[in-house]
């Protein structure tokens, strides 16, 4: 009788701890960063988000990216951007 290997796909799952990034005790005075990831309604999401900070928070400024697509990576030229023109950025997704 001939045997049968039979293989099970399953890897150990990793995992790495990491720390969250300080959060400010506020926004007045920050300069907020938002980027959409092209997915429906993520940008009304954003807006939504953007115009209620702006009620409770004296930004200094708004930025909005968007990417491409959402299945591709935020453009290196907007992620600069946003880290050196804003303090606190938030991450959009839609459907």
């Amino acid at each position: 009788m001939k045997m049968i290997e039979v293989l099970v796909p399953v890897a150990e799952a990793k995992h790495e701890e990491m720390a969250m990034a300080q959060r400010p005790q506020n926004l007045n005075g920050k300069a907020v960063g938002f980027v959409w990831n092209h997915k429906p309604n993520g940008d009304l999401l954003l807006k939504n988000v953007e115009q209620a900070l702006k009620e409770k928070f004296h930004l200094s400024e708004t930025m909005m990216k968007t990417k491409p697509r959402a299945s591709s990576p935020t453009p290196l030229e907007d992620l600069e951007e946003l880290s050196t023109q804003c303090e606190f950025v938030i991450l959009g997704v839609g459907d």
